[in-house]
């Protein structure tokens, strides 16, 4: 069964990647006029805003913001870790965040379902067992996203790190002895502070990088860089074996019943992803053509992957990877061409078309595993844990079959 439901995800992702049927593909056109009401993207309106200079972020309004949703919807989830039998807490968080979704978007939830907390699989983490691994955050752009990450932090000491105890690395720019302080009240995780120097690389000529392309500012492509080429290769990350990037505004909504990193080790996993996306024709230009490119250069035939891509990726607000894959030598020399290529910055690559395509080319697909066992949250994606019952039933509200299954290690 297990090496079934493997099949039937890559027969899905890899449809989903070139697009579906071939009938649907067609030539490429140039991108129309940039149209902010033709880009409904969930970050869109806020990326429009980011503060584009370091210096101008202002953090001392932080304090001043008031969270009573995040509030509410933190003690909803703490009644779930409580009482994983409690249905009504699941409808609760439900109506709270479809609540969010249509005040913030404008649209209902992007609902996926994980399966229920099931107290019989739940394993207690033995003294000296895990997975030397770290959880990695990026922080932050402005006061309200390092207000969501305090957020973050308390969400993730709540339904995992409380138990599992795995160090957290905070990588920053400018942060001070607020922050510092206002991190340590907010977590009881064992935090570290990294700073480091987000600019464009020196091999590119300044001329041909817009500060702003398609609203996305030049701070926010040296965030892309930065998890798509140089986090594996920071000092702080080389003492780890796996780590789990997560985003200031990612959230972990319910108990998680097994330790992400040691099912990755113990299965031999290489790259974790949470879920999965398609980019705009804005956002790979040309990046495709240089993949091809390479992979011809080097002989390489992708074990899983056929066609023509169109721009599938994985989320990366939320991954967890081998740190040591991407310091393989071709693994490597691809990233090095994408990174002196310049298309992060003058088209925006991203990391997850560039962390999926990478896949493609040096990884099984028994080595990919979509997490479906992890409750999450992010911006207008949600991934809401089952009641948990003793048999088959359907939700309170309706929505859905709560099971009993469980993602099974590979036989």
């Amino acid at each position: 069964m297990a090496a079934v439901t493997r099949l039937l995800l890559f027969a899905v992702l890899v449809w989903g990647a070139r697009g579906g049927d071939d009938d649907g593909m067609k030539e490429e056109k140039l991108p129309p006029a940039y149209d902010p009401a033709s880009y409904p993207s969930p970050a869109h309106n806020h990326l429009l805003h980011f503060q584009e200079d370091v210096n101008e972020w202002k953090f001392e309004t932080t304090q001043n913001l008031q969270r009573p949703f995040m509030q509410q919807l933190y003690e909803t989830s703490k009644q779930l870790y409580e009482d994983p039998y409690d249905a009504k807490s699941y409808v609760d968080l439900r109506e709270q965040l479809n609540s969010h979704c249509n005040r913030v978007y404008n649209q209902t939830c992007e609902w996926q379902f994980s399966p229920p907390y099931n107290p019989r699989n739940h394993v207690e983490r033995e003294e000296g067992t895990s997975t030397n691994a770290a959880i990695v955050y990026l922080c932050c752009a402005d006061a309200q996203e390092f207000q969501d990450f305090l957020w973050s932090l308390k969400f993730l000491d709540l339904n995992f790190n409380n138990e599992f105890k795995y160090p957290v690395l905070i990588f920053h720019e400018n942060f001070g002895t607020a922050q510092f302080n206002m991190i340590r009240q907010m977590s009881q995780s064992n935090i570290s502070f990294h700073k480091v120097n987000l600019q464009v690389p020196r091999f590119l000529d300044l001329q041909q990088v817009p500060r702003w392309y398609k609203g996305f500012s030049l701070g926010f492509r040296n965030m892309i860089r930065f998890h798509a080429i140089e986090l594996y290769e920071h000092p702080a990350m080389q003492h780890f074996d796996y780590y789990w990037r997560l985003d200031s505004d990612s959230f972990i909504l319910g108990r998680l019943w097994v330790d992400p990193f040691e099912f990755m080790r113990i299965n031999d996993y290489k790259y974790g992803f949470i879920a999965t996306m398609t980019e705009k024709e804005d956002f790979i230009q040309d990046l495709w053509e240089l993949h091809e490119a390479h992979r011809r250069s080097e002989g390489i035939v992708s074990e899983w992957f056929k066609g023509k891509w169109n721009g599938f990726g994985f989320y990366t607000n939320c991954e967890i990877a081998r740190r040591d894959f991407w310091q393989l030598p071709q693994v490597a020399s691809y990233l090095k061409r994408i990174d002196r290529e310049g298309g992060i910055y003058k088209s925006r690559w991203s990391e997850a078309t560039i962390h999926f395509l990478a896949t493609t080319l040096f990884l099984a697909s028994q080595e990919l595993l979509q997490i479906v066992f992890l409750p999450y949250w992010h911006q207008n994606l949600v991934i809401l844990p089952q009641p948990w019952s003793e048999t088959d039933q359907t939700n309170p509200d309706g929505t859905a079959k709560a099971r009993q299954d469980r993602q099974e290690p590979r036989s």
